[in-house]
């Protein structure tokens, strides 16, 4: 039986977001449009670098040919940033979540949708080139490159490499606890109806607001579920409940 995959993401209320709920879509970025400025702009040539250092045998001068052609880490770095990334947030709790809701939600003037998406749709190579979660640390890459099975001249290394590139992240950001959808292309996706779950308001929504997106939401994504952020019990708590 499948497993069906719950993902959190935060968004203000603008223009953006009823287009998405009008015509039930995700935005993919191109990695170098993050607010992170470190995220997905790894050196590739110094992770190259390290990883030759630190191993021995066929692996070594595998991966001194590739520090040796320039072209071919030109074309990694090509494929890296041509890709479109979908953040979400895989915290259980995310509803209640104080940071995500600051950093993302407009100062919690915002929502937090909650998607539901099938392991049928999400396995889709023609339209998604991965899934994962998102690897925090100090070398993912480096790492990755001297530990991983796969040979630098096998046709998935490059796809593999991608996929850890593009998921890899500081330990500063690991309160996130993030995965991430990678296409192929960095525009638009359309989604079934319906992978829209739930949607929860910030403290500071303004009612209009609120009013506004539940009604595109039923009537175009079909979307039945709805709360709103209020104080909990304790000084700075806070609390989802439904609508």
């Amino acid at each position: 039986m499948s497993e069906d995959f719950l993902y959190f993401k935060f968004k203000p209320i603008n223009k953006y977001l009823i287009e998405s709920l009008v015509t039930p879509s995700l935005y993919f970025p191109k990695p170098d449009l993050l607010n992170d400025p470190f995220d997905c702009q790894l050196d590739v040539r110094k992770a190259f670098t390290r990883a030759a250092e630190k191993t021995e045998g066929i692996r070594k001068t595998a991966f001194q040919a590739v520090l040796k052609s320039d072209n071919l880490l030109e074309n990694f770095s090509k494929q890296f940033q041509n890709v479109g990334v979908c953040s979400f947030s895989l915290l259980e709790n995310s509803f209640d979540e104080p940071l995500l809701w600051s950093h993302y939600a407009d100062a919690h003037k915002g929502v937090s949708l909650l998607y539901r998406f099938t392991e049928t749709y999400l396995n889709n190579p023609k339209e998604i080139l991965g899934v994962d979660t998102v690897k925090y640390g100090a070398d993912i890459l480096t790492n990755w490159l001297i530990n991983s099975p796969i040979q630098p001249d096998d046709n998935s290394f490059v796809i593999e490499l991608t996929k850890v590139f593009l998921t890899a992240r500081s330990p500063a950001w690991q309160h996130e606890k993030e995965a991430r959808i990678i296409r192929h292309t960095n525009d638009t996706l359309n989604i079934p109806h319906g992978c829209l779950e739930q949607i929860c308001f910030g403290l500071r929504t303004p009612q209009s607001d609120i009013e506004l997106v539940s009604k595109l939401a039923r009537e175009y994504s079909g979307c039945t579920k709805f709360c709103e952020i209020v104080h909990a019990d304790t000084d700075f708590g806070i609390t989802a409940i439904e609508l």
